[in-house]
């Protein structure tokens, strides 16, 4: 049998990836609506009972991520190439915020909402889509940092290009797939994220630039901002689609104007 392409295995891997998030989301969100209330005892409870879920889920997507990259890599070399070894430690707390604390927000979430007069249902709604977005995001950071653990451990890859999975994308990493990223630089991500990385190797510098990919990203920032220019220059790009540095999360897309918690920012209550 022949081996498998890289797209093949590309595709294999997102798909792996994209079936742990959703196990792990759908028993998190089951759990949130089978909660008597949503107060501290509960709370605690909830968070001892989750937080080995969303762990175990975290060391899956690393060593699966570990594997994709040592394939793809040697694919491109020529040669064989060994996965960077994946430990729990290594996806332990990379936002640097306990999951006791982190994992309190959901609930912080419902009783801002309860202050503010939202009812009961809507706030219980709101809690469980923070905790959609804090366990997605948690999923995905350890795909990032293992993916810079990895492609700075092989000299010969120069860095990295985006990788946009599913059918839908938003624009900014529609924008972000025409760079090209050094290979020590943490994926830049948002709320939500789910792309994946490939290894550039030989000699690159500047953009990426894929004809269709560049085509939907002036695609893009023509339906967000009404307006493009192949060349770039009505907006530009660079000054319209920044990288920001978020206090937990590290490196997030964003678009100019809006604002992120920074390092010196944090209370525990961030994104």
């Amino acid at each position: 049998m022949a081996n498998p392409t890289a797209a093949q295995v590309s595709a294999g891997y997102n798909a792996r990836v994209a079936g742990i998030r959703a196990a792990l989301l759908a028993v998190l969100v089951g759990l949130w609506k089978a909660l008597p209330d949503y107060r501290g005892p509960a709370a605690a409870k909830f968070i001892a009972q989750t937080a080995p879920l969303i762990a175990g889920a975290q060391l899956q997507v690393a060593q699966l991520t570990a594997a994709y990259l040592a394939a793809v890599t040697g694919g491109q070399l020529g040669r064989t190439v060994p996965a960077v070894p994946v430990r729990p430690a290594d996806v332990a707390n990379l936002r640097g915020v306990a999951p006791s604390v982190l994992y309190q927000r959901p609930f912080t979430q419902v009783y801002t909402e309860l202050s503010r007069g939202v009812p009961i249902d809507t706030a219980v709604d709101r809690g469980r889509i923070r905790l959609v977005d804090l366990a997605t995001t948690d999923v995905q950071l350890a795909k990032t940092h293992t993916a810079r653990r990895a492609l700075a451990a092989e000299p010969a890859i120069a860095g990295y290009r985006r990788v946009l999975v599913g059918e839908e994308n938003c624009g900014l990493c529609v924008v972000a797939s025409t760079q090209l990223y050094h290979r020590e630089e943490l994926l830049p991500i948002h709320p939500g994220c789910d792309c994946s990385v490939e290894p550039v190797h030989g000699e690159h510098t500047g953009q990426v630039l894929d004809k269709d990919v560049l085509a939907a990203a002036h695609a893009a920032i023509a339906e967000r901002f009404g307006k493009f220019d192949a060349g770039g220059r009505a907006p530009d790009y660079r000054k319209v689609i920044l990288v920001r540095q978020h206090g937990e999360i590290g490196p997030v897309l964003t678009v100019k104007g809006q604002e992120f918690t920074g390092p010196g920012d944090l209370t525990g209550s961030g994104s």
